[in-house]
């Protein structure tokens, strides 16, 4: 994940007040689990890439600089 990504995603992590967890998946060190995701949601792979779960179901999606905190939150409060 780039770091201007990974900043970004920390610091809705720090702000986030929806109770919704936040996880990292480390790409290099976890293929198969990033395609199995990939697989499960019909999402095609980019890195980096932040996606929002409410209910099994993917509700946003941004990669690279669209990951953005105030956009997370926004979808996350929604």
């Amino acid at each position: 994940m780039s770091e201007a990504a990974f900043e970004e995603l920390k610091a809705f992590d720090e702000a986030n007040d929806t109770g919704i967890p936040v996880y990292y998946l480390h790409v290099q060190d976890s293929r198969s689990l990033s395609n199995w995701v990939a697989d499960e949601w019909s999402i095609k792979h980019e890195s980096p890439q932040a996606l929002l779960l409410k209910e099994f179901d993917v509700v946003w999606s941004k990669s690279h600089y669209d990951i953005k905190k105030d956009s997370l939150l926004d979808a996350a409060r929604a």
